[in-house]
Order: structure tokens, then sequence, then C-alpha cells
């Protein structure tokens, strides 16, 4: 799966499964005309959700989390809350 970050105040991830992961990706504005000389990637609670530096985000345990997207000089940080996968059925 793949999500495209625009960076505006009004972007949100809502959910990510625990063991899932997703790559984080961002939409350049039409100001820029190539493409940032620097981005990176934080998750502000490691226990939650890890990012590698390639932007692929991990759900580790329940709960929230906020991670921290730098692109060049702009900074957009976005709540994600990690929850756990429902499992029905027998387990034999």
């Amino acid at each position: 799966m793949v999500l495209i970050i625009y960076f505006s105040s009004s972007f949100t991830i809502s959910s990510l499964f625990v063991n899932d992961e997703v790559k984080l990706n961002y939409k350049l504005f039409p100001e820029y005309s190539k493409p940032p000389s620097n981005i990176s990637y934080e998750s502000l609670d490691t226990s939650i959700a890890t990012i590698s530096n390639k932007g692929v985000l991990k759900g580790i345990s329940s709960g929230k989390v906020n991670v921290k997207i730098t692109m060049d000089s702009i900074v957009k940080t976005f709540e994600i809350s990690v929850i756990s996968k429902i499992i029905t059925g027998d387990e034999d």
C-alpha cells in the first residue's frame, strides 16, 4: 500500500494494524520545480510504530503515535492509531 503525503493542514492518516507496513510518499507542491533535497521521517513513539528512512511505517503495538515528516524546511506531524487485528473463528 502507498499513501501520498500532501503537506497541507487537512491531511491525516487514521489507522494502521499491528505488524502491517505502509510506504509513505510525498506529493510536491506546484512551486517545487524539483524533488526536495532532504526528506526525513520520525516516529515519536517507536514502541507503537516505527518508520524507516525510506518512509516505511510499521505498526508495533496498539496505541496512538505522532509521525513527523520533514521535507527541506517544511514539517508535517500527524497522528495515527495502531490497532490490533481481530481474529475470529477456531484456532485449532
